[in-house]
């Protein structure tokens, strides 16, 4: 049988950079030096161009480059970002910087300092190859697309509970090891742990699969007389690439493989689409580039991935076109391409989680059912873990919205799993037009640690309009919105990445815009009265509440609610919070906005509208929103906390007394009335109860002060769904690596046959609109391959340990326990091995907190069921303390982003965001004393 995604379609993928090099004054010495101190996280400042600077935090990932190369690897983030890597060997540095604009190569020079290499955004070689600009973003106009479009129909993401480990070979071409290494070997390994260690931050926490760079210097093509592809161009290196990596190191000793190497074609990357899955095929991909992402994209076509991005024709069939312009994640040629789209997922996780799995390191013994394609017969090494499934709020995301046009909206995603903590959240584009006019409009998003994904207008840094935000009636969206457990997953090597995801439709109707019409002012003081209005078509908000809360950042954040549960009529009056702001720097700009902003957003809706998203004035001046000033005819004192959030069943606090001075000299002071509204069952809360206080003096000046307590509702316990279970079945190991189906024979004929195309890579690459259909549209239902948790034991360990899943290399996490034996080398099920010994489980610290009202992060520490006298003591940058607890996370409370110590902040005051650093000492079941210590982030 033949399968035209494999024969005839091969992915075109050219990187054009243009070099800038730039010499720091950083040595490398001293980089290495301040890298070895033996801290797991710190900060350091990095050196991005001439003239930035980015302070990161850094930690180390071990690998099997750390104890047999000595090569020590370094990840950095910013905040959530992954932002860059890098990898030290014999006192040199090596790595990269992802950027806004690009990716930023790293290298030591002669005389020993950092050495920056910068380039352009990656361009996709089709769109230069064609007639139009290669930045062109194809947007149709609004007439294009009416009610009359087929509803597109998405699959979920396929999920199961394997972690797929890969053995990955990075061959490097002499005239590749010549220029790019500079004949250096050392050069080439660091590179090879570099890239270990970045694709897994990305791979395992969006596919659910490890790399294991095969570390063998065989790979390394060192001298003339080894050299494989000597002026040849990308088609013909990626029909031989196999056969030439089988000859160094033999098929069995990896399971995917990248050859890089020069290329006389135009096409510097290329990548046959689902090649992965073949045993003969399996290296059908190369690439003339050390970039990180470029190395990601091509193996994401192996996996069976097309791209996202609109290419040269608004009808071509290479792309999914579910992205805008360059496109923005791994599959595109944009930014920031440090994450896998759920489009994607689909593509690559149905043929990965449809094939069987290897459960053992002599690879003849498999678990799992074959529902991708039957000629399939490259199987990885899987390790079944007791990872579970999150599980989306279905309520919060509706199968259909109904919307006024040029209306901003934003998915609110719930959802339920024992940590939240790990929690990552996304909505995608998904209206896939292969073949036709792309209807990409809005701009896909990486996996946030938010539950809220919005789509609005974006204003770049300079203040003009980046992305226009137009949605005509008639018009209707697909988003595939999902939920995984995608963070931190590369500290986790022995789980797995879980999803949950559901289809919404965003129908636009008939309507006026959701918009706030009432002009504000440019000052404000705290307590003061004002009346907001803005305009509700009840056509589509008729019985509809919102909720109105203000921004002191610009609109990065709402901290403060106005009204919580307020009917959708269009006019509230509202009451300014008792803080103050004036202006921020915008965007990291020397130019500063001032900093108030209002949001109405639709409860269980997804409309919004803002008072201010444009920085700019209509002189063209940076301006922004509002400034809140303190009160200053009347003051409160004794005031209770603005927002209390407390859990089911809590005690509701007593009404507080409080009292207020004025400036007035008239005689008969400050006359003060309260008044309480509850609202009972509001979203996820059980009640809400206002408190409000209005202060009134003799010469009529009016104060109110507002308090909002938020019951939560009772959260249902999470129950995880049983997997199906499959009996491993005996397979011939020798019967699998020299023998193939007639289909596989078909490809790999077709892939040897690549010379005649040499001259013509466009034409090769216009045949891939069969394969957009019949790989990433294959129904086959993925639940088929899931396999049972029920006979692994509860519980798992964290990062600090050891699972090594093969022979040649040991696990990314740190090791406690380098010696543990954890070794694949029999026929022991993979499950049973990388069982956690709970005994020894270590602590794990959940840093990520929110102050925002409803928030569920808050500073976790697990597991506490082991330990006692847990005592937490929490500083902020100066070094003051603004939080401590005893008996933390029992009676003494947990840290949701509040001091409760005098002298900072003010007890029970809210922190402002930033870095934190917490001592957590306690005591084991022996009566051993331990302390914790590390960073934490308040948002």
């Amino acid at each position: 049988m033949k399968y035209k995604f494999t024969i005839t379609l091969f992915i075109v993928c050219q990187w054009l950079f243009a070099q800038e090099f730039f010499k720091t004054s950083v040595r490398a010495s001293d980089v290495s030096v301040f890298f070895s101190q033996g801290e797991k996280t710190f900060r350091w400042e990095l050196p991005v161009s001439q003239h930035q600077k980015r302070i990161l935090l850094w930690q180390e990932r071990v690998s099997s480059f750390t104890q047999k190369e000595n090569i020590r690897t370094f990840v950095g983030y910013e905040l959530t970002d992954f932002r860059a890597i890098i990898s030290i060997s014999g006192g040199k540095v090596f790595g990269n910087i992802f950027t806004e604009k690009g990716e930023v190569h790293i290298d030591t020079s002669n005389d020993g300092f950092l050495i920056l290499h910068s380039s352009t955004i990656p361009k996709c070689g089709l769109c230069c190859q064609s007639s139009e600009k290669a930045n062109h973003t194809a947007r149709p106009s609004a007439s294009e697309e009416s009610t009359q479009t087929p509803k597109t129909i998405v699959k979920p993401v396929p999920d199961d509970n394997v972690l797929r480990v890969y053995r990955l070979a990075l061959p490097v071409a002499y005239n590749f090891f010549t220029t790019h290494f500079q004949s250096d070997k050392q050069r080439v390994k660091a590179f090879w742990a570099t890239t270990q260690a970045g694709l897994n931050e990305i791979y395992m926490r969006d596919v659910g699969v490890r790399f294991e760079l095969v570390d063998d210097e065989r790979l390394i093509l060192d001298t003339s007389e080894k050299e494989v592809f000597t002026n040849a161009g990308s088609k013909y290196i990626i029909s031989a690439a196999t056969n030439e990596i089988n000859k160094l190191i033999g098929s069995e000793n990896y399971d995917m493989g990248l050859f890089l190497s020069r290329t006389t074609a135009a096409a510097h990357g290329l990548a046959y689409k689902s090649f992965g899955y073949f045993n003969k095929n399996k290296a059908s991909a190369t690439t003339a580039s050390t970039n990180l992402h470029a190395i990601a994209h091509e193996l994401g076509h192996l996996f069976g991935a097309s791209h996202v991005h609109e290419q040269g024709s608004n009808t071509s069939g290479y792309s999914h076109k579910t992205e805008t312009g360059l496109g923005q994640s791994v599959m595109g040629y944009g930014t920031p391409q440090n994450f896998f789209s759920l489009v994607s997922l689909i593509d690559m996780r149905t043929d990965l989680l449809g094939i069987p799995y290897y459960t053992n390191a002599h690879r003849n013994k498999t678990a799992g059912k074959k529902t991708a394609t039957p000629n399939y017969d490259n199987f990885p090494l899987g390790i079944k873990t007791t990872s579970s499934a999150p599980k989306l709020d279905l309520s919060s995301v509706k199968e259909n919205y109904k919307i006024p046009p040029n209306t901003f909206f934003a998915f609110n995603i719930r959802a339920s799993y024992p940590d939240k903590n790990r929690l990552l959240y996304m909505a995608h584009p998904a209206d896939k037009a292969i073949n036709r006019v792309s209807r990409a409009k809005f701009y896909t998003h990486k996996p946030s640690e938010h539950s809220r994904i919005a789509f609005e207008e974006v204003y770049g840094s300079s203040g003009y309009l980046e992305t226009s935000f137009h949605t005509a009636v008639g018009n209707r969206f697909t988003f595939l919105v999902g939920v995984s457990t995608g963070k931190d997953a590369h500290l986790r090597s022995d789980e797995v990445v879980r999803y949950d995801t559901r289809n919404s439709l965003v129908e636009v109707v008939d309507a006026k815009p959701f918009r706030i019409t009432s002009p504000l002012g440019i000052l404000y003081h705290a307590g003061e009265k004002f009346t907001l209005r803005w305009e509700a078509d009840p056509k589509v908000f008729a019985n509809t509440r919102v909720r109105i809360s203000l921004s002191d950042d610009f609109g990065k954040t709402f901290k403060y609610t106005l009204a919580e549960n307020t009917e959708n009529d269009g006019e509230c009056e509202l009451v300014m919070p008792h803080t103050k702001f004036g202006s921020v720097a915008y965007k990291n700009n020397i130019s500063r906005v001032r900093a108030g902003v209002i949001k109405v957003e639709v409860i269980d809706h997804i409309a919004y509208a803002l008072s201010a998203i444009n920085p700019l004035n209509e002189r063209r001046q940076f301006a922004g929103g509002f400034e809140l000033d303190p009160a200053t005819e009347i003051t409160f004192t004794d005031v209770p906390e603005s927002y209390v959030v407390l859990p089911h069943g809590s005690e509701v606090p007593v009404k507080h007394e409080v009292k207020a001075t004025t400036q007035c000299r008239r005689r008969g002071g400050v006359e003060i009335t309260f008044e309480e509204h509850i609202d009972e069952n509001v979203s996820q809360y059980d009640k809400i109860i206002t408190r409000k206080w209005t202060a009134k003096d003799k010469c009529q000046k009016e104060s109110t002060f507002v308090q909002l307590i938020y019951i939560e509702k009772q959260e249902e316990p999470f129950k995880e769904e049983v997997e199906d279970d499959f009996s491993d079945e005996e397979i011939n190991n020798s019967d699998n690596e020299n023998g193939s189906s007639d289909g596989e024979t078909d490809s790999s004929d077709n892939g040897n046959s690549s010379s005649d195309g040499e001259t013509d890579n466009s034409d090769s690459g216009n045949s891939s609109s069969d394969g957009e259909t019949d790989s990433s549209d294959n129904e086959n239902d993925s639940s088929d391959g899931r396999t049972d948790n029920s006979d692994n034991e509860k519980g798992s360990s964290d990062e600090e340990t050891n699972n090594s899943d093969s022979e040649n290399s040991s696990s990314d996490g740190k090791t406690d326990n380098p010696d543990s034996g954890n070794d694949l080398s029999d026929d022991k099920n993979a499950s049973d091995i990388v069982k956690p010994n709970l005994d020894n489980e270590a602590w794990v610290v959940y840093n990520g907190v929110s102050a925002e009202a409803g928030s569920e992060n808050y500073l976790k520490v697990a597991p506490i069921e082991r330990y006692t006298d847990l005592h937490i003591e929490i500083f902020n940058e100066l070094g003051q303390k603004v939080f401590e607890a005893k008996d933390y996370q029992r009676r003494g409370g947990v840290f949701r982003g509040y001091s409760n110590v005098k002298g900072v902040v003010g007890k029970g005051k809210r922190l402002p965001s930033g870095t934190y650093f917490y001592i957590l000492n306690y005591q084991d079941m022996t009566g051993k004393k331990h302390t914790k210590k590390g960073y934490l982030y308040v948002r």
